[in-house]
């Protein structure tokens, strides 16, 4: 399975086309923390619209997830891959996992790809038990 996600947020009187990065999160933090509440709930309510508007179903079990980043920043990859926070959590929201917990998550991995846009390929595959 395959979810293209986009997002926008302002932070610093400015419109951003990408999730914010752990850096702007933490200066949002520091400012307020209703603000950074309000940044993350944003987000993550984007990420739930962008599901449904996709029609995405619902997985069961465990999977494996691989998020890749397009980018036309020059952010370093950690702060970037903070985002997929918002994205587990709206997820959840779309009913697409059952939880974001370890019970439901196996591996997480990150690819940063340089690009004009930003947006985030996520892919989602069910895994298989080695042990049957």
């Amino acid at each position: 399975m395959k979810i293209i996600l986009r997002c926008q947020f302002r932070f610093r009187k400015k419109t951003h086309d990408r999730f914010p990065t752990l850096n702007e999160y933490i200066d949002c933090e520091r400012g307020s923390t209703i603000a950074a509440a309000a940044m993350k709930k944003k987000c993550t309510e984007q990420v739930k619209e962008q599901c449904l508007s996709q029609q995405i179903e619902s997985v069961k079990g465990k999977v494996d997830l691989l998020f890749e980043w397009h980018s036309s920043t020059r952010h370093d990859p950690d702060n970037v891959a903070f985002a997929k926070k918002f994205i587990l959590d709206g997820l959840q929201l779309a009913g697409v996992l059952e939880n974001d917990n370890r019970k439901f998550i196996g591996t997480m991995a990150d690819e940063i790809i340089t690009d004009t846009e930003n947006y985030v390929i996520l892919h989602i595959s069910e895994r298989m038990s080695i042990f049957l």
